[in-house]
């Protein structure tokens, strides 16, 4: 009954927030923030939800505000495209936790920060635009565009932070080679950094291999980039089925039958006792009304599995300071990968660090999530001090 669903809806998530922004595919994303109330924040913090959850559960929101209050940072969260209140609008067994494309929630990442640190005058005009709705004043919008900022995810969102992060490391990287072969070209103020036509692009095609100084003006949003925490990060996905299996997954079935689910053995990601601690906190999401509740979609499968295949061999490639935090046990996404990023990267050893949550399991943020928080604001604090 519609009674049922409002008081499950209370049990588990607060309402709807009036922040939003709408994606390159015309898809309105819900945005969630926290930040600090007596004093000006001291950065950004992004942070990208797992597969079939939402950045709407009270377990995230102790997560924010316990981070704000020992960080001193924002903290903003997303609903990635299909999940908790961000569209696309249909039934949920149609539209819910259907991931087409990792590569779209990358994008849809990217968008956000370039959003959330243009400035005020450009943040203005793309409100005006409709093209989004954050709430910032003048004031608050130009002061999260000048200070540093981190980017975050859980499970499959650890996974989309990594490719954020090779994101804005390649771009960073474009930038500097650009101004060293033209050292008298203008800077660009970064009120201008994106037409609403980069906004709506698809921000992995606005790179193309070969750019231009003019092209990478809107690149200035990315100064200022910190480093990644990746929490429980997808990795490395256990369960993974036989290679003939995989092949007509990913070839065939989720393309032709994307809205199709594995059926329920083959589908090794929904073990409550392998995510949650406890029969209590399993129970209560078995209840959350913004839950997917059929086993994982043929074309999510695939696009997890696709986006662990892509991130493997540039684990070498990554040299921004990040920090894991992973349980050795867990049953959903493998720590030995973890260890693997941590041996691989190139990032210096003292800006780079595995924390081990153990008997935490997979979903740490809402097993022990103020602990989380205070974990991470001192790898931050730490970071910063050296």
């Amino acid at each position: 009954s519609v009674h049922q669903i409002s008081v499950a809806m209370a049990e588990n998530n607060l309402n709807r927030t009036d922040n939003f922004f709408t994606n390159e595919r015309g898809i309105r994303l819900h945005v969630r923030q926290f930040h600090p109330r007596h004093q000006p924040s001291t950065g950004v913090f992004f942070f990208y939800h797992g597969y079939a959850a939402h950045s709407n559960r009270k377990a995230f929101v102790k997560f924010g505000e316990k981070l704000v209050e020992e960080s001193g940072m924002s903290v903003v969260l997303m609903d990635h495209e299909s999940h908790g209140y961000s569209g696309p609008e249909g039934r949920l067994e149609d539209v819910s936790a259907m991931v087409r494309s990792y590569q779209h929630l990358v994008d849809d990442c990217l968008q956000l920060i370039q959003l959330v640190r243009c400035g005020s005058e450009a943040l203005n005009r793309y409100e005006e635009e409709g093209v989004c709705k954050l709430g910032f004043s003048a004031e608050q919008a130009d002061h999260l565009a000048s200070i540093p900022f981190y980017i975050s995810g859980q499970s499959m969102g650890g996974g989309i932070a990594v490719m954020v992060g090779l994101h804005i490391q390649d771009t960073l990287k474009q930038l500097v080679t650009s101004r060293t072969a033209d050292p008298g070209a203008k800077a660009t103020d970064t009120t201008d950094i994106a037409s609403e036509k980069t906004l709506h692009a698809g921000v992995s095609d606005v790179h193309p291999p070969t750019t231009t100084s003019t092209q990478l003006a809107h690149a200035h949003v990315f100064d200022g980039y910190a480093g990644a925490v990746f929490v429980a990060p997808a990795l490395g996905v256990g369960g993974r089925p036989p290679y003939v299996l995989e092949l007509l997954m990913t070839c065939v079935i989720a393309k032709t039958l994307p809205t199709w689910s594995l059926p329920t053995f083959l589908d090794t990601t929904a073990v409550d006792s392998d995510i949650w601690v406890s029969e209590e906190i399993a129970e209560l999401y078995s209840r959350d009304p913004l839950r997917f509740p059929n086993p994982i979609r043929w074309c999510t499968a695939a696009s997890i599995i696709a986006m662990a295949d892509a991130i493997s061999p540039r684990m070498g490639d990554v040299s921004y300071p990040f920090l894991v935090v992973h349980d050795p046990e867990d049953k959903i996404c493998q720590f030995a990968k973890s260890e693997e990023l941590l041996q691989k990267a190139s990032t210096s050893e003292h800006q780079k660090k595995v924390h081990r949550m153990v008997g935490m399991r997979h979903d740490i943020v809402t097993n022990c999530g103020e602990d989380l928080a205070v974990i991470i604001a001192a790898w931050t604090k730490e970071l910063e001090s050296k």
